[in-house]
């Protein structure tokens, strides 16, 4: 979902496209936003090891990513808070 955020965002944040994502699986139901220039992105959950269908955990992140521009990519700004918790 990043990325399409990105993308709608990038106009009016400046951007020239989407920075990199840091996490190759990309995250699903977090809460996005912007703030003085910087791209916020929040929270999510995915399912790192395998798709669902193959029986993978959902795990889900408290991870806060900021991305101040296209040329570099999203710096993490918190470490998670705890391990992050699958059901």
């Amino acid at each position: 979902m990043l990325p399409h955020l990105a993308l709608a965002l990038a106009p009016m944040l400046g951007l020239q496209g989407p920075p990199p994502l840091p996490d190759a699986h990309g995250f699903a139901g977090g809460f996005a936003g912007h703030s003085q220039g910087a791209l916020l992105f929040a929270g999510g959950a995915n399912f790192p090891s395998a798709p669902p269908w193959e029986g993978s955990a959902k795990v889900w992140h408290d991870r806060v990513s900021v991305a101040c521009g296209s040329a570099s990519p999203a710096a993490t700004a918190a470490e998670d808070a705890t391990t992050p918790r699958s059901s």
